[in-house]
């Protein structure tokens, strides 16, 4: 599986300052690196990880009204399998939200790299590494999210209805993103602990059980294409089956998850 190992080369030159560190409590095997620019922690922190970054390494922007943070990842399975990491992360973020938030406030997963909130996209994900072959271990992969804390919410669509929401409009009020960061570095290990013990049959059936969609049909965007239909199942190593008109129709998670920064980052 994925791995994430102990940085015990010291600081890296981007490295905080210890009264920052402080303020960013992270488990020991992640090694923050501050950034001023939220956009930019995606790219930057896929650049280190070409460069050799150590698995753990957490970008992070500080931004009041959003959490946008990336991780280095330490690839250990051909590319076919890695790609499941997004959905151990969607249960990570899912813990993360559930252990912070007020309880009554719904959180569920869209296929491929969506958390929504009380029915409306409210965080995203996003997995960048470098082209290799499905049957390759690829040298790295960096894990991006980026949770809506706050701030005004984008206009409606020609309908009217909500393109998406933040936690404080959902009345998650009081959520510090470097709260949020925390938590989910510490439910990330833990779940890819489970991931490695029980293998992906075990992901899939928590995913699926918090999956929006399951009980109705919602649009799911694949491959620059949108469909809509109920969520009936998840197989390895992520491939979505819908049913649409009655019928099962597969989703493969190379096409619906790029490899690259998603269009619109880090708007969810």
């Amino acid at each position: 599986m994925e791995k994430l190992q102990d940085p015990s080369g010291g600081c890296a030159p981007l490295c905080y300052p210890p009264a920052m560190q402080a303020a960013l409590d992270l488990p020991p095997l992640f090694h923050p690196v501050i950034l001023t620019d939220p956009s930019a922690t995606l790219d930057a922190a896929a650049t280190a990880a070409a460069d050799g970054a150590d698995p753990g390494t957490l970008f992070w922007a500080p931004d009041p009204s959003r959490a946008i943070f990336a991780v280095v990842l330490g690839p250990e399975n051909e590319m076919r399998v890695s790609r499941g990491v997004v959905h151990v992360a969607a249960l990570a973020l899912g813990s993360a939200l559930g252990a912070l938030i007020p309880p009554e406030v719904a959180v569920t997963y869209r296929w491929p790299d969506r958390i929504i909130v009380n029915g409306l996209p409210a965080a995203r994900l996003a997995l960048l590494g470098p082209e290799a072959a499905e049957s390759a271990v690829p040298d790295w992969l960096v894990l991006g999210v980026s949770v809506a804390i706050g701030g005004e919410l984008p206009p409606p669509d020609a309908q009217g209805r909500l393109r998406s929401t933040t936690l404080e409009a959902e009345s998650c009020i009081g959520l510090r993103p470097d709260m949020l960061i925390a938590s989910f570095a510490r439910y990330l290990m833990s779940w890819m602990r489970r991931w490695e013990e029980d293998g992906f049959e075990m992901i899939a059936t928590e995913w699926l059980g918090r999956a929006d969609g399951r009980d109705k049909a919602v649009p799911i965007h694949a491959g620059g294409k949108t469909l809509r239909g109920q969520v009936v199942g998840l197989e390895a190593p992520g491939d979505l089956v819908l049913r649409k008109d009655g019928k099962p129709v597969g989703l493969k998670l190379r096409k619906g998850l790029s490899m690259q920064a998603p269009r619109g980052w880090p708007d969810a």
